[in-house]
């Protein structure tokens, strides 16, 4: 049964994401009371974030379900948006704290992905080079229209949001990675616009781009199902 499947990838990257979130302040901690407590979240924005998490993974779950069923062939699909949702959440976290998107999560992220070729060549069998053919063409895609978007508008997008798109192409191939891209920044205009009329951001302030596309993302997965 996929969704036992699911469940089981939403508690383990829960878990994970958690943790990596928590381990900087973890390590400056001492005694096992004090570690647990920084892991469950001292601040209540935290504390909500991780609330916020748990439900939309388990939100996600439940529509993929509806969509899809129970039927193996496309249990993989599931489980790459699930996980790739949970690494948004975590590059979400570390944008708005410190505005950047750490080398470690991205490299995670496609290790994981690499990982997720092996059971969908057993499961896709002939099928698995249509995969990987619209992951990379999904990513060449990005890429040229990154590299334009840079020499057009150099002070646009950090070195992070840029690997982290590249990423996500890795985990969603052409298709599902321009929808991503198409909500992400239409999210990020309206986004942007409203935080300079209420004057909580200048022009000249720095706005983190990644809990936009962790908005788009999920809400193109929501639409298209991918």
């Amino acid at each position: 049964m996929s969704w036992i499947l699911d469940g089981i990838v939403i508690f383990i990257l829960l878990i994970g994401v958690i943790v990596y979130l928590s381990w900087d302040k973890m390590k400056e901690t001492a005694g096992f009371k004090q570690k647990w407590a920084v892991l469950c979240g001292e601040e209540d924005k935290k504390k909500l974030y991780w609330l916020v998490m748990l439900c939309a993974g388990i939100i996600l779950m439940v529509w993929m379900q509806m969509l899809y069923g129970d039927r193996s062939n496309l249990s993989m699909g599931q489980i790459k948006v699930l996980t790739l949702v949970m690494i948004l959440f975590a590059c979400a976290w570390t944008d708005m704290e410190k505005y950047i998107i750490p080398n470690f999560i991205i490299l995670i992220g496609a290790g994981i992905r690499l990982l997720y070729y092996i059971p969908e060549l057993i499961l896709y069998q002939a099928g698995f080079f249509s995969v990987l053919k619209d992951d990379l063409i999904g990513i060449l895609v990005v890429a040229a229209f990154l590299l334009i978007g840079l020499l057009i508008v150099r002070s646009g997008l950090g070195m992070g949001d840029v690997k982290l798109l590249l990423v996500m192409a890795f985990y969603q191939g052409l298709t599902g990675i321009i929808s991503s891209l198409f909500f992400s920044l239409l999210i990020a205009f309206v986004g942007s616009v409203y935080l300079l009329v209420t004057k909580k951001k200048k022009r000249k302030d720095t706005i983190p781009f990644a809990p936009f596309i962790l908005a788009g993302t999920y809400l193109s997965i929501i639409l298209t199902g991918f």
